[in-house]
């Protein structure tokens, strides 16, 4: 893997192995290690393991949000998720231990250089006394046509370490595109309330509307079973009470009354399990529905790569 700088034979044996294709690193009076990746997951599990094996084992690191230099990463929080990932392989890892994010967030915050991230190594070794930890993971990450770079050092704030830059290549991110369809199911209004109301007007209604189609067929299909049973028992009922009318014997009343007295049972029973299921499907509509809110258009001041204000204009929903 070719190195800038007469110091490559420094190269950590783990990040050397890496499987990666070395790309051309710019001269500088630090060694810079560069590599290829095909993800930003690979690239951050690449330099964690070259920083762990490059501060020692037992130490404490502190790894800070990424400068987000080109509107690309700054748009898709490139460095921010870089960061995150980073943190994560090294956490998981378990060779050093890693500072809280809260922690390093806060102290950022109060020494007024969280805004756009550590770019200073002197900055950063102050950051790193303060939080105690023995280095800070400081660097960037910039657009380059379809590619991302980001460049990541180990500053020394406790533990000595010679200076050297990982430099890595992987191709940017893709944001998943939405279906017409997606954007518009993301931008209609439900709510809990609202499937209720339809499963008590008509049973499945509300789980149609939470888009539960199978659930809905069932709800309606079952609805509807009960309620024809319950008016077939009424109608039979009816029957047999005309013919205990129009009886001319006493053998054809009491048949007619027993026959009667049958479907009038029947048909309070089905009119209950009527009842009882129509309360049943209102429930889980009502459950099992989301509350989302509309679409509203979001204005978020920003800070350039300088520091210069400026305003992001986003939808959110």
């Amino acid at each position: 893997m070719p190195v800038a700088g007469a110091q490559a034979a420094a190269v950590p044996e783990t990040y050397a192995a890496a499987e990666s294709e070395p790309v051309a690193a710019a001269p500088s009076a630090v060694p810079v290690v560069s590599t290829r990746h095909e993800s930003i997951e690979e690239a951050m599990q690449s330099v964690a393991g070259a920083m762990a094996a490059e501060i020692g084992r037992d130490r404490v690191l502190a790894v800070t949000k990424l400068a987000q230099l080109s509107p690309g990463v700054r748009r898709n929080e490139t460095g921010a998720m870089a960061a995150e990932l980073l943190t994560t392989a090294l956490v998981n890892r378990g060779e050093t231990r890693v500072v809280e994010e809260a922690q390093v967030e806060r102290i950022l915050e109060e020494t007024q250089l969280g805004g756009l991230g550590l770019t200073q190594t002197d900055n950063a070794s102050k950051i790193g006394q303060m939080l105690g930890s023995d280095a800070v993971v400081v660097g960037s990450a910039r657009d380059e046509g379809d590619d991302i770079i980001v460049r990541t050092e180990l500053v020394d704030s406790g533990a000595p370490l010679p200076r050297k830059i990982y430099e890595l290549r992987f191709p940017a991110p893709k944001a998943p595109e939405a279906s017409a369809a997606e954007l518009t199911e993301r931008l209609v209004v439900r709510t809990k309330r609202d499937a209720l109301f339809r499963s008590l007007v008509v049973p499945g209604w509300g789980q149609f509307y939470n888009g539960d189609v199978a659930k809905g067929i069932i709800a309606l299909t079952l609805t509807g079973t009960f309620l024809g049973a319950s008016l077939y028992e009424y109608n039979q009922f009816t029957l047999a009470r005309d013919l205990y009318y129009d009886a001319s014997s006493a053998t054809e009343s009491n048949a007619a009354w027993s026959r009667a007295e049958t479907h009038k049972t029947g048909a309070f029973v089905f009119i209950g399990l009527t009842a009882a299921w129509w309360g049943i499907v209102a429930t889980e509509a009502y459950v099992n529905g989301t509350d989302t809110r509309p679409a509203e258009l979001r204005l978020t001041p920003t800070l350039g790569s300088r520091g210069e204000p400026g305003i992001s204009l986003a939808w959110r929903w």
